[in-house]
């Protein structure tokens, strides 16, 4: 969802909710909307502003809680220890936490949604509302090995 989301419409569904739309909470929107990933409160300031707009740490916290009391912006809570954020509406998807790096990644995968439905249901369940992240680390590409050892036949296969 992020990069595809008009800031007008955001906005708007702001002061429908009653929230005033100040800088502050326009700043925070922009740089959710026009796609950083899952930003923490410090990145979100930074990134607030490497825009231009100077903002303390205090109003990023208060207008995320403002964003997200209203259903805007949504909370993560990944293993990584800190609050992570992201616009709540949006294509459904899941998340793959990179343990190396940190990084999260969004994906959907229809036939893992297909299996969780099928599980459900055995089970006597509708799923009502998910959330999947995924915990993994790079598969790096198999290492050099020798091509031949001493008969002088591949050993790397």
């Amino acid at each position: 969802m992020a990069g595809t989301t008009d800031i007008d419409t955001l906005v708007q569904e702001c002061r429908a909710n009653g929230l005033k739309a100040t800088e502050n909470l326009r700043a925070v929107l922009a740089v959710l909307a026009e796609g950083v990933r899952h930003p923490d409160v410090e990145e979100l300031r930074r990134a607030v502003e490497a825009r231009g707009h100077r903002i303390a740490l205090a109003s990023v916290y208060r207008v995320v809680a403002q964003l997200t009391r209203v259903g805007i912006v949504e909370t993560r809570h990944f293993e990584t220890g800190k609050s992570r954020y992201e616009l709540a509406k949006g294509q459904m998807h899941d998340h793959l936490v990179d343990i190396d790096t940190g990084d999260i990644l969004d994906f959907h995968d229809a036939a893992m949604d297909e299996i969780e439905e099928r599980v459900a249901a055995k089970l006597g369940y509708r799923i009502v509302r998910r959330r999947v992240e995924l915990y993994a680390v790079r598969i790096e590409p198999r290492p050099s090995l020798p091509l031949t050892g001493a008969g002088g036949k591949d050993e790397a296969t």
